[in-house]
């Protein structure tokens, strides 16, 4: 439904304990980890050959198809012998944690190639355990780990057991709809801490982004166009591909935040008065009729919320959205001027209005920054630079101001954060985004 399996995991190679090796283990471990893709007819699939990639860059070392003799490599198996196992998790990951692939006859010929040259003991039965945890099978799970080539690897193995569990867990579909220059793409990229979706992307491409949340870190973004990107860059996430003929676009990343690890997909879908494309309208509109989704995030933006576009669209969604709850993003709170910021509950109270004027009952409104909270999240690894640094400073200015965070504690009492200090909790409190994925996370539960 959204892709290869291995566009949903996070990469398990990353978190692989042969990583705190030197590069000649590190090498030796990639040789016969590459070696054993390569027997797999199935390596030409447009998803492995990425992820063969991914392997090579992580462990640092060299695509080693052709480079040496095998016999040559193969005398310095000794060095990894303590690793020998965990070649099957990896293998299999690779190979998108695809069932059909991992109980084919070619698969059984591999792996019967691997006992042997591995001299793994217990060979079948290991073989056997692991395909069965990969196939969904809790009771594989502990089987392995109560056997003696697991000690050691418990971390890792829970890695690689919490992808095969998220695979199996029903996704929670969230669409994300507004008229143009709403702030859509920004809120999204707010809520994944990502840049996943590039304003001038959806300003100009009739698809539907699915932002897939992905069960921990890897430090990668990937991305199913036409073709299958395991670690897409800005530039190939901004672009979109001549040959995708499917209304589909897939982009998977870790949620940063405290939506991460939820199996997640936020649809983000073009815009309706889109002048690029008259085709968006009808996109959108068929992605709210399918009700495909279950909730939905109606982007607005605080400098323009009563505009006919925004009534016809609200008109349409209200006699499609039956009863699917909606969220009302109420976006760009930082662009209130200094006189207006005391008077951010009326202008609430006026949007309140308005939308029960459509029709809404009791709609739920969330003042947001969503510029404030995708800056936020970006900078909290990293220095900024000084324009940042500028921008957060005003931006905080006149969030403090505004104070959003009074408004959700009177009309949000259950929400409740510890008091840790951290200044960059305290700004996605003032900016509304963690409030808002607290709201998201109650509907997800």
């Amino acid at each position: 439904m959204y892709g290869s399996n291995a566009l949903i995991c996070s990469q398990i190679i990353v978190k692989n304990p042969v990583l705190k090796e030197d590069d000649r283990i590190k090498n030796v471990y990639l040789y016969f980890l590459h070696r054993y893709f390569n027997m797999a007819k199935y390596c030409s699939a447009k998803y492995i050959r990425p992820q063969i990639k991914i392997c090579a860059d992580v462990l640092g070392g060299k695509d080693f198809s052709g480079a040496k003799r095998y016999n040559d490599m193969a005398q310095n198996f000794f060095m990894i012998e303590k690793y020998k196992y965990l070649l099957f998790f990896d293998l299999f990951a690779a190979l998108g944690y695809d069932e059909k692939i991992l109980r084919s006859k070619d698969m059984t010929r591999i792996t019967g190639v691997m006992t042997k040259e591995l001299a793994i003991s217990r060979g079948r039965s290991w073989v056997s355990c692991v395909i069965n945890a990969f196939c969904g099978n809790q009771k594989a799970w502990e089987d392995i780990k109560k056997c003696p080539e697991a000690n050691g690897f418990s971390e890792y193995i829970g890695y690689v057991q919490r992808n095969i569990e998220f695979i199996y867990e029903k996704p929670f579909d969230i669409l994300v709809t507004a008229t143009m220059s709403a702030g859509k793409s920004t809120l999204i990229n707010a809520l994944t801490g990502k840049c996943v979706s590039p304003s001038r992307n959806m300003a100009c491409t009739s698809k539907i982004h699915n932002i897939i949340g992905k069960p921990f870190e890897d430090g990668f973004i990937n991305k199913a166009d036409y073709d299958i990107i395991m670690n897409a860059g800005k530039d190939e996430l901004l672009c979109t591909h001549d040959k995708n003929k499917s209304k589909s676009i897939f982009v998977s990343a870790y949620y940063n935040g405290a939506l991460g690890g939820k199996r997640i997909v936020l649809r983000d879908s073009p815009g309706v008065n889109s002048s690029c494309n008259t085709e968006h309208k009808l996109i959108a509109e068929n992605a709210i009729k399918s009700k495909k989704y279950k909730l939905m995030l109606y982007v607005l933006n605080m400098g323009n919320t009563s505009s006919n576009d925004d009534r016809s669209h609200l008109e349409f969604v209200l006699q499609h959205i039956g009863k699917t709850p909606v969220i009302f993003i109420l976006n760009r709170a930082d662009i209130l001027k200094p006189e207006e910021q005391e008077d951010l509950g009326a202008i609430i109270e006026d949007q309140r209005k308005y939308l029960e004027d459509v029709g809404f009952k009791n709609p739920v409104i969330c003042p947001v920054s969503s510029k404030a909270g995708f800056l936020c999240k970006q900078l909290s690894d990293r220095e900024p630079s000084r324009q940042e640094e500028m921008e957060l400073i005003s931006m905080k200015s006149r969030l403090k101001e505004t104070d959003l965070s009074k408004y959700y504690r009177r009309m949000f009492p259950e929400i409740t954060f510890e008091e840790n200090g951290n200044e960059t909790d305290d700004m996605l409190r003032e900016c509304g985004i963690a409030y808002i994925e607290k709201i998201i996370g109650s509907f997800c539960r």
